[in-house]
Order: C-alpha cells, then sequence, then structure tokens
C-alpha cells in the first residue's frame, strides 16, 4: 500500500521533486516551487489524487491525508528545522480534522 501511495505521490509532483518515505506512512517532498505555482495548489493536487479509495487485492482501501507545509530560501536555515515545522503543521492539520491543509 506505502508503494502505492508513494507512486501517486510522485505523479502529483514535478520531475524535479524529491519524494520519500519518512517513518511509517509519512513522507516529505522537497518540491522547489516556480512558474507561479505555490505550496497550496501543490496540496490541493495531492489531496484531490486521494480522493477515491485504492483498490488493492480487491479490496477498496480509503485514504486520508494530512499535510504540514514549510516554505523556505535554501540555503537559510538547515533541514532538521525545516522538516520540524512541517511536521508540527501536519500535525496541526490532523488535529484539525478538517480539510487537512495546514499552511
Amino acid at each position: 500500500m506505502l508503494k502505492s501511495i508513494a507512486t501517486v505521490l510522485q505523479k502529483m509532483v514535478k520531475e524535479t521533486a524529491q519524494v520519500d518515505r519518512l517513518s511509517g506512512d509519512e513522507f516529505v517532498i522537497l518540491q522547489k516551487m516556480q512558474n507561479g505555482e505555490g505550496a497550496e495548489e501543490l496540496c490541493s493536487r495531492i489531496h484531490h489524487a486521494f480522493e477515491a479509495p485504492f483498490f488493492q487485492d480487491g479490496h477498496h482501501i480509503p485514504v486520508s491525508l494530512s499535510i504540514g507545509v514549510c516554505e523556505f530560501e535554501f540555503g537559510q536555515r538547515d533541514f532538521v528545522s525545516i522538516l520540524d515545522e512541517a511536521d508540527q503543521e501536519m500535525y496541526k492539520a490532523k488535529n484539525m480534522r478538517k480539510v487537512r491543509l495546514q499552511s
């Protein structure tokens, strides 16, 4: 199932983006925002891609998302603090139990 989720995430981002699994069911996407697209548009595309349940081994499996965003300038902050901020935003979204996009 996690491989299927990773495949969908990779399709939603640009070729220059990096999608990695952190641990368990958490993924991180490193995406350079360009051509006027912002993080909100990217998150919306990702959220939309997971609206329908997955069909795997004869079963329909719904997937829910919580997305945390940290926008930053390269070279301005260390990776650990960026990841920590995105993680905190994801947990805020998860706790809201609504649209599940937090930025």
